[in-house]
Parts: structure tokens; sequence; C-alpha cells
């Protein structure tokens, strides 16, 4: 049984290895309604890999952006402030299940204002353990309940296809 330390370690050797955690880089004309639409002047970027998501927001929206990754050496460090708006892309599927509620939580005391991306299916990458970097997949629905046990308001903004799979992963907001 792998605990979250070393799930961290993992993750860690993986960004160390070359660029990963970069996907939620692609994301941001579907981001970018949602975002004015919150009214956020400050995001933070929770999980955010290497991702260069936060430059974008910053130059074509004109917004602070933190970002924060446990697995990334000068972003490990949660900030203690609250902010207007979380972005947790990419991120859920790839804690253990017993840390998805304890996330959710920092998540919510962090702002009201969430959006989720979460991937439904196995990653193309495996960890150096040979674990496979989506360490929990659970359907849409099942995300669904628990991300309402947190957020009192939740909307499906996209949903994204694959060819081999129905769904392959989901975006949600908060507000």
């Amino acid at each position: 049984m792998t605990t979250e330390q070393e799930l961290i370690e993992q993750y860690k050797l993986k960004h160390k290895n070359g660029r990963y955690g970069i996907s939620s880089s692609f994301l941001f004309s579907i981001l970018r309604p949602h975002i004015t639409e919150s009214g956020a002047k400050t995001i933070l970027d929770y999980g955010c890999g290497q991702s260069l998501l936060h430059r974008t927001i910053e130059y074509y929206m004109n917004i602070k952006v933190t970002r924060f990754d446990p697995a990334i050496d000068g972003l490990s460090n949660l900030p203690e402030e609250n902010f207007d708006l979380v972005l947790c892309l990419d991120v859920m599927e790839h804690l253990l299940i017993e840390t998805v509620e304890p996330t959710l939580r920092i998540i919510k005391s962090k702002s009201d204002k969430s959006i989720f991306n979460i991937n439904l299916v196995p990653a193309k990458q495996c960890l150096p353990n040979g674990l496979n970097c989506h360490v929990t997949l659970l359907k849409m629905e099942e995300w669904i309940e628990i991300l309402k046990k947190y957020f009192d308001k939740l909307e499906v903004i996209k949903m994204f296809f694959s060819p081999k799979y129905s769904h392959s992963a989901f975006m949600v907001k908060t507000f």
C-alpha cells in the first residue's frame, strides 16, 4: 500500500525527469469565460504541475495566479491566504482515495468558487514505481457525489470524450 508521502515522492521524481503536469495549459479557452464569470482577482492553481496556465491567465486576464504543488520544490508550501477562485485541474485522480476528501476540505477553505477538471480513465504515463499516474479512477457520478459534500452548487461545464472511452474527463464549477 502506497502512502501519501510515498506518492508525492514518486511525483517529485516524475517532475524531475522531464516535463510533466502540463495538460491544464491547454484548457485556457474553456476556462476563460468561467474565470471571467467568477469575478476572480486572485486564483490558486492547486496541484499546478509544470503547467504554464498561470502565465496565460496573468497575461490575457490580468489576474494574479498563485501556484501550489506538493511535488514541486518552490511550490510545495500551501499559501495561507484565501483566493477568489481555486483551479484544481487534472489533480483529483492523482490523489489516493483516502486523501480526496481532506484535499477538498483544503480547497473549500481557500475559496467557495472552484473549477475542477477530473480525468476518469487511466493515464498514458506511469510513476517511476510502475503505478499508473491516475491512482484514483471513479465514475463521473461518483466524483459528483463526493464534490457535493463540500460544494452546494455544481455545474458540469465540459465533458471530454475519447475514441476509446465514452467519457474520459469532465470539468465542473462550484459557482
